[in-house]
Order: structure tokens, then C-alpha cells, then sequence
């Protein structure tokens, strides 16, 4: 008999790309020439810090995101998050950019031989901004209303702005 927790794991096969893999995957989907790779926490996803040779003007630091398995069959719903991403950028807020592919998509489905079955991984590129997790940071009363502003602010942003609508947000 299985749990919920086996059928879970069955449909949602977390990404285990090693350091190589993902420079690899840069270096071929991206068309950058990674000088470090340095995996960064995640839940069911797969994120590396990645850094690359220096060039003539564009960032030198990068996030890898590797989506799940459950997710990569979703790829409008990437498509949804990278356009809010681009749609808050326009509009002022500190975020990432989304970076293309050679192939000019804001993402790429990428198959991976497991030894057992072929699964596929959606990944894509987001340039990487410095700081420090606001889970490092002491909690003050200033810093929960900065948070609190922000939200309002992105809440009224969303509401007014109407981000683009793609095929999934049409469907749901």
C-alpha cells in the first residue's frame, strides 16, 4: 500500500543536477561562459548561483532554476511567473531579469537519461540579485512595516498594472 507521500514523490521528482551538469546547461541553453557554479537552497525546485566570465555589459551573476518534474509539464505556468517577473521589473520593482535562450525563449524543456526512464526539466536563467534572505535579518518593527508597505505595493501594482495574460491565466 502507498502513502500520499509516495504518489506525491512519484509525480514531483525534484531535479539532482550536479555542479557540472548546471554549468553545462548554461553554457549550451544560455550561450555563457560559467566561471563558478555554487548550488543555493530550494524546496522541490533546483537553484545554482551561477557566475560567469566577465563580459563587455551584461550581469556576471546568474540564478539556474531547475523546475521539478511535476512543474517542467506545466511550462505556461513558468511562462506566468517569468512575464509577473518582467511586468514588475517595467515596473520599478527590484526583482531579476529573465534572460533568454539562444534560442530567444525566457525558457527551455531539457531531457535528462536517468538510467531508469527520460525525464524532462524545464530550466531558465534570472540574473541574480546581492543580498541577504530576509530569514538572516534581525525582525523589527521597521522591517515589518518596509515588508508590509512593499506588499501593499506590489498588491495595487498587480491589481492596476494587469500583467500580461497568457494562454494558462486564460484557461484558469
Amino acid at each position: 500500500m502507498s502513502s500520499g507521500n509516495d504518489q506525491q514523490s512519484e509525480a514531483l521528482s525534484k531535479p539532482t543536477f550536479s555542479e557540472e551538469q548546471a554549468s553545462a546547461l548554461v553554457e549550451s541553453v544560455f550561450g555563457l561562459k560559467v566561471s563558478k557554479v555554487r548550488p543555493l537552497p530550494s524546496y522541490d525546485d533546483q537553484n545554482f548561483h551561477v557566475y560567469v566570465s566577465k563580459t563587455k555589459d551584461g550581469p556576471t551573476e546568474y540564478v539556474l532554476k531547475i523546475s521539478n518534474t511535476k512543474a517542467s509539464k506545466n511550462p505556461d505556468l513558468i511562462e506566468v511567473q517569468n512575464h509577473i517577473i518582467m511586468f514588475l521589473k517595467a515596473a520599478g520593482f527590484p526583482t531579476a531579469s529573465v534572460c533568454r535562450t539562444k534560442g530567444d525563449n525566457t525558457a527551455s524543456l531539457v531531457s535528462v537519461d536517468s538510467g531508469s526512464e527520460i525525464k524532462s526539466y524545464l530550466v531558465r536563467l534570472l540574473t541574480y540579485l546581492p543580498g541577504r534572505p530576509i530569514a538572516e535579518l534581525p525582525i523589527s518593527p521597521q522591517l515589518l512595516y518596509e515588508i508590509g508597505k512593499l506588499a501593499a505595493k506590489l498588491d495595487k501594482t498587480l491589481q492596476e498594472g494587469k500583467p500580461p495574460i497568457t494562454p494558462f491565466l486564460a484557461k484558469n
